[in-house]
């Protein structure tokens, strides 16, 4: 199996805990233009993480669930 590429992107959707879209995803097969499903997200300021998920002509990602701070 081929080691991931990482790949800076800023036109996915924005971080849900930063609001950053500069994004690095890994990827063994994408380009700057075309991602792939199950490619790795990472958020370029806070190190947020999730998924992309590809239909065919769109890409998105499915970003893991921020952790709320409980502490007062």
């Amino acid at each position: 199996m081929k080691n991931p590429n990482k790949i800076k992107i800023s036109w996915l959707d924005s971080c849900p805990n930063c609001d950053c879209s500069e994004h690095v995803v890994e990827t063994v097969e994408g380009t700057n233009e075309w991602l792939y499903s199950s490619d790795k997200v990472t958020c370029g300021e806070c190190e947020h993480t999730g998924e992309i998920e590809a239909d065919g002509e769109t890409a998105w990602v499915n970003w893991d669930e921020v952790k709320v701070n409980d502490s007062p």
